[in-house]
């Protein structure tokens, strides 16, 4: 929040907000960045700027209504693109923890600090245990026979597929060429390989992809998209907007909605089906 000035990006989410208390979804998800203003990133910066934008956000994100539980991961902005063990506590002060597991109706959800994965060179020790807790939860889901895996993130896994070059081409977006500063870095992606992930998703900004399955292995189909993030879109004629994941038995189901569209109903099949039914816990 504030990357294209605060009273626009108010407004822009209020919005969302008015979208999310009437589909009534299981919960919702911001995947970062939850503010604009950090002192990694901004040299001078006041810290009366970054407080001022955490309060917003809480302000904002507050008119959730109470029976809709707010899922919140951090990105660069709000852990540092060098996390350390100050700007991680400070996060979790602010905002909770950085990563942590929950499950719902047989699905194991995992939010991820990727930042570091991006860069754990000031807070090893910090890498190192959620690494291994990470890889202890993907054992516990697997034995617990979790009906799919999804993991959230800020930085993109990859662009297109996991084992992708380790050299990313440079991609033009909002005037910039963008390389793979905004992607995690080829030993990060090694490291998780084959990790028995069904879905991840990931932050909605630049030229980021919001739904890829399989580490290592697989896709969902052709279940690749993009969204644009409220603070950011790619250009003025890019309109923001939201994503709706369906979870079913078998299979994730997603669909993107821009912020002029009016609030769709939940099914995105002409015909209403059970298979929502689990996570879609209120009735409309």
């Amino acid at each position: 929040m504030g990357s294209r000035g605060v009273d626009e990006e108010v407004k822009r989410v209020r919005k969302a907000v008015d979208a999310i208390n009437q589909l009534k979804p299981s919960f919702v998800i911001v995947c970062g960045d939850l503010i604009n203003a950090h002192r990694d990133i901004y040299e001078g910066l006041e810290e009366q700027t970054e407080l001022d934008q955490v309060s917003t956000f809480k302000a904002v994100m507050s008119q959730i209504h109470d029976d809709i539980p707010l899922v919140c991961v951090c990105g660069n902005h709000d852990v540092g693109n060098r996390p350390t063990p100050e700007y991680i506590d400070r996060y979790k002060a602010r905002f909770g923890d950085d990563y942590f597991s929950f499950a719902l109706c047989g699905v194991k959800f995992i939010v991820l600090n990727n930042q570091l994965y991006s860069d754990p060179s000031a807070a090893p020790d910090s890498f190192s245990e959620q690494h291994e807790w990470f890889e202890d939860e993907l054992r516990r889901a697997s034995i617990e026979n979790a009906r799919h895996i999804v993991v959230f993130c800020h930085i993109p896994w990859f662009i297109n597929k996991a084992d992708e070059p380790k050299s990313i081409p440079k991609r033009r977006a909002r005037g910039a060429d963008w390389d793979a500063s905004f992607v995690l870095p080829y030993p990060a992606r090694e490291k998780t390989n084959g990790a028995p992930v069904d879905a991840l998703l990931w932050r909605p900004s630049l030229f980021h992809w919001t739904l890829a399955s399989e580490l290592g292995a697989n896709e969902l189909g052709n279940q690749s998209g993009h969204h644009l993030a409220a603070g950011m879109p790619l250009d003025s004629d890019d309109k923001w907007g939201y994503r709706i994941v369906k979870v079913w038995e078998d299979r994730l189901e997603h669909k993107y909605f821009e912020s002029d569209d009016e609030v769709p109903r939940v099914g995105f099949d002409e015909e209403e089906t059970p298979g929502w039914s689990c996570l879609q816990k209120h009735e409309n």
